[in-house]
């Protein structure tokens, strides 16, 4: 196709899918996909060769789907994509698996597609990465979201994000450095053992595995917990990490590298903060005569979470606390 027409490079990008994302050491393309965004029909014919790909294979499909959402769609390859303009604009994007066995989030190239078995989040900042990658949002997310089977966790943005009380991060330089140093160690350890995300966590959490590699990487997990913890002000919260049998995970494979009892002491402590502030939220928006309740945008800072919602203190309300990329 790019021998008979160069110009078809610039709406040919590589896809890459939930399971690239936790088994890939490094995301390499290997399979690829037309992409015309959501240009008219004119402008995508200007790329004849991909055009021409997208009519032979993909209309007769869609033509198919009579009253359905894809009717109208016909300018792209018919897979479910997330990209877009604010996603292309950045060099990086945190990327997290929909269904996954560990609550994982991963720089990306944001010259890349990614289908809709991936969430892509607006997060830019290093310390924001951290928080989210920190054992507080990990027990916050098996205590908000469902399971698929066992120990799969469908992980839910509207459940453990939009509920997500994001501690105040501006100048905080120690997340900030935390984060990119664990994510690069990380990274770099996948790359030297060939290994994915999955098969990283395994051994994360497998007390044998003694590696010293593996020990700078929980290591650098524990700071980041402790670092977290100080940003919300709970200095004298004592998170005990070790390896524990968490509750919400089947008997034969329940031992994580995590915060002890702490673990029960967290959702409380952040659901109290939920409450508090949609309870701020109320009083400051009824001054102004408007109804949180019916809000439905996402603000863009993830560092200033606006709940929507009231209830009694468990379950947590919903936060407007990151913008997430939807699918187009």
């Amino acid at each position: 196709m790019l021998a008979v027409d160069p110009s078809s490079a610039e709406v040919i990008f590589p896809l890459f899918n939930g399971q690239d994302l936790n088994t890939m050491p490094r995301l390499e393309p290997y399979r690829w996909v037309i992409y015309f965004r959501d240009w008219p029909e004119a402008q995508a014919r200007q790329y004849g060769a991909a055009f021409r790909r997208v009519e032979e294979l993909v209309k007769p499909y869609r033509d198919g789907l009579t009253g359905q959402i894809h009717q109208d769609c016909s300018g792209n390859s018919g897979i479910s994509v997330q990209h877009g303009d604010e996603v292309a604009a950045r060099n990086l994007a945190c990327v997290g698996n929909r269904v996954t066995k560990h609550v994982t989030f991963r720089k990306v190239p944001t010259n890349n597609i990614y289908n809709t078995k991936t969430k892509i989040y607006f997060l830019r900042r290093w310390s924001e990465f951290a928080v989210l990658q920190s054992s507080h949002h990990q027990e916050w997310a098996f205590w908000t979201c469902g399971t698929l089977g066992a120990s799969t966790l469908n992980y839910s943005t509207s459940y453990a994000l939009e509920t997500w009380a994001m501690p105040a991060l501006d100048g905080n330089e120690e997340l900030e450095s935390l984060g990119e140093r664990y994510h690069m160690h990380r990274e770099s350890l996948m790359v030297g053992e060939s290994v994915g995300l999955t098969h990283l966590y395994n051994r994360f959490h497998d007390q044998s595995d003694d590696d010293p590699r593996m020990e700078t990487m929980r290591k650098l997990h524990r700071e980041i917990d402790l670092a977290v913890a100080r940003a919300y002000g709970w200095d004298g919260l004592d998170l005990e990490h070790g390896y524990h049998a968490v509750p919400y995970l089947p008997e034969n494979d329940r031992l994580r590298f995590t915060i002890s009892d702490a673990g029960l002491e967290v959702p409380r402590r952040l659901s109290e903060l939920n409450h508090q502030r949609y309870e701020e939220e109320v009083i400051a928006t009824s001054r102004r005569g408007f109804n949180p309740c019916l809000r439905t945008g996402r603000t863009t800072s993830a560092a200033t979470p606006q709940p929507r919602s009231t209830s009694t203190p468990f379950p947590p309300t919903r936060a407007n606390t990151s913008k997430v990329a939807e699918p187009r």
